[in-house]
This record gives C-alpha cells, structure tokens and sequence, in this order.
C-alpha cells in the first residue's frame, strides 16, 4: 500500500560533480497516510460501514514534506526533511487509532492508521581512490499497545548507474532495517535503536540514499481503547566517518531568504 514511485525529475543544474559521474535524476522527500474507521456490530464481527481518509504529497525536487489526517479516535502524521552536514535524511511519522461504542448499541468504532516517509539523497563521491563511508543510523519511537502495532525503518544504498524506480528488483549496495512492535496493551515499548552503516565507493561513482519510515496501528477493543506512536517517532542518518569534503549532495537546501523552485517541488 505504501510503495511509493517518485515521478522522475531532472536535478542536474544542483549537482556539482566531475566528469563521468552518473547524473542525479531523483532526489526529494514523499509523506503519505491514511485512517479508516469501521462499525463493527455484535453478535457478528463485520464492517458494516468503511470511511476513510488519506493523502499523499509528492516529493521529487522537495526539501521538506508533511501531510496529516485524521477520522474520529484515527489520525496520521508524516514529514520528511533534509538538514545538517550533507543535507542528511530525516523522515518523522506518527499515527493513532482507536475504538469507542457507536450510537448504536451493541456497535463500536473500530479505527486503523498508517503514516509513511521516504526521503531520497543522492550523493557522488570526488575523489581519486576508493573510499569507504560510515553512518549511524538512528530510530526513535514510543509505541503503545498491543503487537499489531508496528513501526518499520529502512535505509538502502543504491548505485544510481541501476538504480530504476519502476523495477520489482534492482542491485542493492547496502541497507539497515530497523523494526519494532507493541508489547500489550496499557503498555509502552520505548524504542530508541542504532545501527552501524557502511559502504563503499568508487571515484566518480553515484549512489543514492534511501530512507523509509513507516508506522501502522490498530485498534479492535469492544469498548475505548487509544494506542499510537508518540512524536519522537523519528529516523536519522548521520555520517560518521569518510572523506566527508569529497562527497556532494544531489539536493542542497538554499541558504534563508533565497528561493528556489525545481520539478515538482519548491523552497522558498
């Protein structure tokens, strides 16, 4: 549901890399949500009514992104930015959902919630020899409820010469996957993981930087019940080690005051 295909968008006039490096054609930041809310009504368990709400906003050319809903005790949350040294991805989501009785007696409101980030940089290395670069990759959650609420986490390396948005599988150089769910109810897993990346390049070469964040939550409780995922809910990625000068971001955030506009999206 949450696969999300960025429109390809020319970013050439951002980069400044030698001659022979693969152009960047994909960089920028994607949000998207949804929450629906179904009544439920006894003796048999099945929805007799569905809404629900979402949206989405693409991202390629974009420094920053956010979207958020919400449809009675559901709500969504997700941005995704650039900041820091290198203009390293952040990707920020929170969701929430919930049951209550409905007017009706014997019927409940039961609601499911789902954010998702992905930020993409684009990175060409300058230098003469091979070098090796290290990151730390960084999530931070606070997940209540039961094990059906789940946050996931995810950051890959691809080299851009393979890279192809529309295939099913492509060559990987690396990734990190980062997952955690709820421990019960009234409870709260209080996630704060890290984990070691590294990978490294040739001279000249391009790589893209992927980052994915994703929380789902449910809730099916014949009564009131609220769980979610609490704002620290955040993935980063910082580089710790390599020839850090020798490495230039695809996309760069304008200086303030200074406005750019570029593909699909905008800073000003």
């Amino acid at each position: 549901m949450f696969r999300i295909v960025f429109a390809i968008a020319a970013l050439a006039a951002l980069i400044a890399s030698p001659a022979g490096a693969t152009p960047f054609l994909l960089a920028g930041v994607e949000v998207s949500g949804y929450t629906s809310q179904c009544t439920v009504g006894a003796p048999y368990v099945s929805c007799a009514e569905d809404e629900t709400v979402s949206s989405s906003s693409p991202g390629t050319g974009q420094f920053l992104a956010t979207t958020d809903g919400s449809l009675g005790t559901g709500y969504y949350g997700a941005t995704g930015w650039f900041s820091g040294y290198l203009d390293p991805p952040t990707a920020e989501v929170s969701a929430e959902a919930g049951s209550e009785p409905a007017p009706e007696p014997g019927f409940y409101y039961w609601t499911d919630s789902a954010a998702s980030a992905r930020v993409i940089q684009g990175y060409t290395y300058r230098g003469s020899v091979p070098a090796t670069f290290e990151a730390q990759v960084g999530l931070l959650a606070g997940i209540e409820g039961g094990p059906l609420n789940q946050v996931f986490a995810n950051v890959s390396i691809f080299d851009a010469a393979t890279y192809d948005p529309d295939a099913e599988i492509f060559p990987i150089i690396t990734y990190v996957g980062l997952s955690a769910n709820g421990i019960g109810d009234d409870l709260t897993n209080s996630v704060d993981y890290t984990a070691p990346l590294s990978f490294e390049l040739q001279p000249g070469q391009g790589v893209y930087m992927i980052v994915d964040l994703e929380a789902i939550f449910v809730s099916r409780y014949a009564g009131y019940q609220t769980v979610g995922v609490d704002a620290s809910h955040t993935l980063t990625v910082n580089f710790t080690n390599g020839p850090l000068d020798l490495l230039t971001p695809a996309l760069t955030a304008p200086e303030p005051g200074t406005s750019l506009v570029l593909g699909a999206g905008c800073w000003v």
